[in-house]
């Protein structure tokens, strides 16, 4: 083989070998106009029957229930950082557990300061500030955008 084809073979091979070593860039999951379910909250699962629930829409604000009242409030999220403003909510009584599990919701998205998505589940996480996962979700569905 000619040297100028036997360099140009040994580039190729290595532009396909640190392309494969490379892992392939992910982009960030669109969290406008979708809506999630929790699945674990600060470690300590969910309850039975309860569930809690985001949805972010186009414009920055976030609602849902958080296991027992309805919420909503303001969200900025870019670039994998996350930080949500005041939740408002409604004032109903409910069994312990979901009492329970929506003061442990509203204090997880509070203390929520990034997010990243599994590309293999399609988990979404939110981390604290010391990077520690405070929230789970699996997606419940895209909202599509009104005609």
């Amino acid at each position: 083989m000619p040297p100028n084809r036997r360099i140009a073979a040994a580039l190729t091979a290595l532009m396909a070998a640190a392309c494969a070593s490379e892992p392939p860039a992910q982009p960030a999951p669109d969290l406008a106009d979708t809506q999630w379910v929790a699945e674990d909250i600060s470690g300590q699962g969910i309850a039975d029957g309860v569930e809690s629930t985001l949805s972010i829409d186009a414009n920055g604000r976030a609602s849902g229930l958080g296991g027992c009242n309805r919420y909503f409030g303001d969200v900025t999220f870019a670039d994998g950082t996350i930080e949500f403003g005041p939740l408002g909510s409604t004032r109903m009584a409910c069994p312990e557990a979901a009492m329970d599990q929506e003061q442990r919701f509203f204090a997880a998205l509070a203390a929520s300061r990034s997010y990243r998505q599994d590309d293999l589940t399609g988990l979404l996480y939110f981390q604290d500030e010391a990077g520690d996962d405070v929230l789970r979700f699996r997606r419940m569905r895209k909202i599509e955008a009104a005609e």
